[in-house]
């Protein structure tokens, strides 16, 4: 669940072999991706290792390392199996809430025929964010981008708080997108963290291939259904442009520069994946926590803990305020990046405290 623009709690893993813990990369998007020179060039980012295969037995594709220990945690986790939910409102109507996994990968993008059969009922499909424009002041926007970028007049920002090998994946992300010689130094806080969300192997398939919740989105209008969002595009730059949230887009950027690590890259997409087509989220989650530590050092379980605290916590808190006029007028297919439906902030769990009922719908390949 690889975080993208406009989603980027979404997350996916990567793994090294030989019994390492698996990395996170950043999707993203939700997970959601889209654009090297010499020693900057992103050459481990290949078709060949963004291409997933399937993991037959996953058992045995998982690090030893560690894997005692995220397994225990993630059975405690709420909700934690699962990507097919359904919300009962107080009143009865019924909804369905999907968890996405950002990805172009025809691995992911195929629709189970439980989730098909839902999208066929629903009235409305619901995306984290709102996918149409509704001026040409808002299509100008996005061009633009405000908030992403500093004035020129301004001059270069080192950003001297982003070193070591965090500091070199980041500068290699930053050419491949943007093909610009100090590009990094006219970024802010928040422009860089934002564009780090990318998935990198979006970049091969970019405007040809949508992703798993664009896919949906194709599907519903090509069937009449509307589609709707849960929040507008530019939350995140809006969010995080001020100087009181310059700390949290810094955190954000230093965990998505962490994603982009080339040790382990196919392994861990490749494991990611598999655990997502299990529906074994919570379980990614841990392995999530587990890489950062190992990645960041000293200092990443607080740096995880401000990202985490906006990518996830917050923005399930406003996705669920935003859903529930969706929820109750019913038959509404809700679509969200898959690590914000477990735990006890997580949207399930929110819902439940609410007064709607949550349960599973198991879907084709899962673990029941």
């Amino acid at each position: 669940m690889r975080a993208r623009r406009g989603d980027p709690a979404g997350v996916l893993y990567e793994d090294g072999t030989g019994g390492r813990a698996m990395r996170v990369t950043v999707l993203a998007g939700l997970a959601v991706g889209l654009w090297a020179q010499g020693g900057l060039a992103q050459d481990w980012v290949t078709p060949d290792a963004c291409a997933l295969q399937p993991v037959a037995d996953l058992s045995t594709a998982l690090p030893v390392e560690g894997r005692a220990e995220v397994e225990a945690a993630a059975a405690k986790v709420a909700n934690g199996v699962g990507r097919l939910w359904q919300v009962t409102a107080p009143d009865g109507r019924v909804s369905w809430i999907w968890g996405t996994f950002h990805s172009s990968d025809r691995l992911l993008t195929a629709m189970p025929p439980e989730l098909a059969d839902r999208l066929a009922q629903a009235a409305v499909l619901v995306i984290e964010a709102d996918p149409f424009p509704g001026s040409r002041s808002a299509v100008e926007g996005r061009t633009l981008q405000a908030g992403m970028w500093i004035a020129a007049s301004d001059g270069a920002y080192d950003k001297a708080w982003l070193t070591g090998p965090l500091r070199d994946w980041t500068e290699a992300r930053v050419w491949s997108l943007t093909q610009q010689e100090g590009a990094m130094g006219q970024l802010t806080d928040a422009g860089l963290a934002y564009l780090l969300l990318d998935d990198p192997c979006e970049d091969y398939t970019a405007g040809l291939r949508p992703p798993q919740d664009l896919r949906l989105a194709l599907a519903a209008y090509e069937a009449g259904i509307p589609v709707a969002g849960l929040e507008r595009w530019d939350a995140f730059l809006n969010d995080l442009g001020g100087p009181d949230s310059a700390d949290v887009a810094k955190a954000i950027a230093k965990v998505y520069a962490a994603y982009l690590s080339p040790d382990g890259f196919r392994e861990g997409r490749e494991q990611a994946a598999a655990l997502y087509l299990r529906g074994r989220l919570a379980e990614i989650e841990e392995w999530n926590r587990l890489f950062l530590h190992q990645t960041l050092g000293d200092g990443a379980e607080a740096t995880a803990t401000l990202a985490d605290r906006y990518m996830r916590v917050e923005r399930s808190a406003r996705f669920v305020k935003a859903m529930k006029v969706h929820l109750d007028h019913g038959e509404a297919l809700i679509a969200i990046g898959a690590s914000h439906l477990p735990g006890n902030d997580g949207v399930l769990s929110l819902l439940a405290a609410e007064g709607y009922r949550v349960e599973r719908i198991p879907t084709a390949g899962e673990d029941r």
